[in-house]
């Protein structure tokens, strides 16, 4: 099966790095190791995989417009994962309680607000909306920070807001397998439609 777009794209875009400065490249560099990852584990012989989407408006126009992306969307069948890259420091364990985030036994706040952002499940609410009758599934991927590989100790109890979990890198794979199925089966047209229109 294909793989579309290029992993880290909206990163590189310079309206995104004049905003994010060199945390830009740090994300960039991260979602391009994640496709490596899809590639090695044999991910994207088997399913469509797309890199650096839009998310679409809702259904019948309106509503909030989103300004960031989803990293990867990966389809088989009638179901599809859409998955956020992220990089964050190695050694310590990030889990929820009550859906707040703590950073081992420091809730994880910045300025009194709780410090998780809420546009995956925007996304996933946008990408339901736009694919009624498709399994649509959210998932926070964990990559390592550094060329050693150093890696959060652990994010298996991590939630985002919409319940949607986190994984460590490897764990990743599994948990895709598990949902997409282990053999290649022709992709929704809904669902390649839609991902043709929002891959940049």
């Amino acid at each position: 099966m294909p793989g579309y777009g290029s992993a880290g794209k909206s990163l590189g875009d310079a309206a995104t790095k004049r905003q994010f400065g060199k945390n830009a490249d740090i994300g960039a560099a991260g979602e391009r190791a994640y496709m490596q990852t899809l590639r090695k584990a044999g991910l994207t012989d088997i399913y469509d995989v797309h890199a650096s989407l839009r998310i679409p408006q809702a259904k019948g126009g309106g509503g909030t417009r989103y300004s960031s992306d989803v990293d990867f969307a990966v389809a088989n069948g009638n179901r599809l994962i859409l998955v956020d890259v992220k990089r964050w420091a190695s050694g310590f364990h990030y889990w929820s309680f009550m859906g707040f985030p703590f950073k081992n036994l420091v809730p994880m706040m910045k300025g009194g607000k709780w410090r998780m952002s809420a546009n995956m499940a925007g996304a996933l609410a946008r990408y339901r909306d736009n694919l009624p009758g498709v399994h649509v599934e959210g998932l926070v991927v964990f990559v390592a920070t550094n060329n050693r590989g150093a890696m959060p100790a652990s994010v298996g109890f991590l939630r985002w807001p919409g319940g949607i979990p986190s994984a460590l890198s490897g764990d990743s794979i599994h948990r895709i397998r598990r949902v997409l199925g282990k053999k290649a089966e022709p992709v929704d047209p809904k669902i390649k439609s839609l991902l043709g229109r929002m891959t940049r």
